[in-house]
């Protein structure tokens, strides 16, 4: 339907008394906030429109029960996101933060991919300075960017030490490499946030 419009609005102007451009862009913010859901929401909001009971009279009643479909699938991840930053926000040591973003990362968006590569016993630390720079609550957008770089930090210290650790010469400790890199991480996250292992 949004192809056809989209076409149609090279050649005249008007649906129904309503302006092709206007019905275009209904179109595309509802294609917009499907694509935005993850699978299972998309998968219900089907449902919900094929489930409707009754036959549609009229394509703009089959966009709405699409609309009202996705709302309520909006609410729902609305629901569960407030849900999960409680959690990390009411966290308030290391084994309720590490609880709280493990459990919660795919509902909070958080990229676990770099976090599960570091070693295990290396893995509360994260949680340790998530709990130390929360200040007030974290937001979505702020938990994001600081467990970022925090697993990022944590991934340079860690490879620092193993650099020392793992040299076979003076010449494998390529200088003070080790020091640099770490300080170069140390730098960038200094923009994000304020205290690492509570310095």
């Amino acid at each position: 339907l949004l192809a056809q419009f989209q076409a149609a609005d090279a050649i005249y102007d008007t649906h129904s008394g309503i302006a092709l451009s206007e019905k275009i862009s209904t179109l595309q913010n509802l294609v917009d906030r499907y694509n935005d859901l993850p699978e299972a929401n998309q998968a219900a909001a089907l449902v919900a429109v094929w489930n409707n009971g009754t036959d549609y009279a009229r394509s703009q009643a089959t966009t709405d029960a699409l609309e009202a479909a996705l709302t309520e699938q909006e609410s729902l991840i609305a629901g569960e996101i407030e849900t999960a930053l409680a959690a990390v926000n009411t966290a308030t040591t290391t084994a309720l933060m590490q609880v709280a973003i493990e459990e919660n990362a795919a509902v909070l968006g958080l990229d676990m991919t770099s976090y599960n590569a570091l070693i295990e016993a290396r893995q509360p630390a994260v949680s340790v300075d998530l709990v130390a720079n929360k200040g007030g609550n974290y937001t979505i957008e702020t938990l994001k960017s600081t467990f970022d770089a925090i697993v990022a930090t944590r991934h340079a210290t860690q490879a620092s030490m193993d650099k020392v650790n793992n040299a076979g010469s003076v010449e494998a400790l390529e200088g003070i490499s080790w020091v640099t890199d770490l300080l170069a991480q140390f730098q960038a996250a200094d923009a994000i946030y304020d205290t690492h292992s509570g310095i």
